[in-house]
């Protein structure tokens, strides 16, 4: 199973390449701007964090209103590591302040899945290229990695880490010479492939937008489309009265369009056969066992069937993606794979003394 072979079939059978995960990214840690810190309402703060922490996990932005959420929302501050206050700076010069909080990713993974919580793996989530342009005044700013630096009012990186979206943008604003985004954002059609390889940055979409403030008013056009095949996803034309609101609301679809494929093969179910080699006695037998016990949610159930000599058989039925599931199953310790037999619903090992 550890073969690039295997693991390039897998991709294949499961036409869902997995994203690359966002080096910078703690997905069990949430860190959220404070306008004013006030030490009395610390647990108002680390409710809400924990809110923000179980809609990053799942993955649907309404998770933190179910009764599921509710008692860890409740409950907050008893599953926090540490937190504290944290300057933001540019160019050396504070310009506010944010709180950090570090919650206990092994308590609660163990609860997660004792609880059969759908939690959403940061290596299946894709990463998004957002390009886009802010105007004010008849001034057009391209919005790159550079710009963002010195622009806190139009930076919405913040938000998109705390849903736990990977996101890429241009480095610099020579990018923005191969295009012209409010054409993009507007057509119906797709995009074409000489812009396609322009827009290459290892990404799976590309988020267009164009964002005008006249007035008091932001008007905000955008739209989605698949880096793979060209073909627009999602598109939408709005008016507010904040930038950061309007792309936030969008980032928010983004969320729901990206996890919603993953939460919903959660309810299906598989059947996989396996059979493990040379285990020599009871205590072996009953490690193995419960540790297959412990990958819920992903493992439904575990039962043992055949018990022959020095080899076990066991069927597993398991929830959602067969890639998921067998990267449970390469955690198993002391137990090396092979890829016979695993396309006709069947998997071998060997148990290593």
């Amino acid at each position: 199973m550890r073969s690039l072979l295997l693991r390039v079939l897998i991709s294949v059978i499961m036409c869902l390449p997995a994203a690359q995960a966002q080096e910078t990214l703690d997905l069990f840690v949430i860190e959220k701007p404070v306008e004013s810190y006030d030490a009395s309402q610390l647990s108002t703060y680390l409710a809400q964090s924990m809110s923000d922490l179980l809609v990053r996990m799942v993955g649907d932005i309404r998770f933190s209103e179910t009764q599921e959420a509710k008692k860890y929302i409740q409950t907050a501050r008893q599953w926090v590591q540490r937190f504290q206050l944290v300057n933001r700076e540019i160019d050396g010069v504070i310009v506010g302040q944010s709180l950090r909080v570090e919650f206990d990713r092994d308590r609660l993974m163990a609860a997660f899945q004792e609880e059969s919580l759908p939690i959403w793996p940061l290596n299946y989530r894709p990463n998004t290229l957002v390009v886009g342009q802010w105007e004010q005044r008849g001034l057009l700013e391209n919005i790159s990695q550079q710009s963002l630096a010195y622009r806190v009012d139009l930076d919405y990186r913040p938000y998109g880490r705390l849903l736990g979206l990977p996101m890429t943008l241009p480095a610099d604003l020579g990018f923005f010479e191969q295009f012209d985004i409010v054409q993009l954002t507007q057509q119906e059609r797709g995009l074409d492939e000489a812009l396609l390889s322009a827009l290459t940055h290892q990404a799976h979409y590309v988020l267009l937008y164009k964002a005008d403030l006249i007035g008091e008013v932001v008007s905000w056009t955008w739209g989605l489309y698949s880096l793979e095949t060209g073909q627009p996803l999602l598109r939408g034309q709005e008016v507010g009265e904040s930038f950061l609101e309007l792309i936030e609301s969008t980032l928010s679809r983004l969320l729901d369009l990206y996890s919603t494929p993953y939460r919903q093969a959660l309810g299906s179910l598989g059947l996989l056969e396996v059979e493990i080699q040379n285990v020599g006695d009871y205590e072996v037998l009953k490690q193995i066992e419960e540790a297959l016990t412990r990958f819920r949610p992903t493992i439904n159930e575990v039962r043992l069937t055949e018990v022959e000599g020095r080899h076990v058989r066991f069927e597993i039925i398991y929830n959602g993606q067969f890639s998921n599931l067998l990267d449970h199953l390469e955690r198993l310790e002391r137990v090396e794979w092979n890829d016979q037999g695993f396309f006709q619903g069947q998997l071998k090992g060997r148990y290593t003394q």
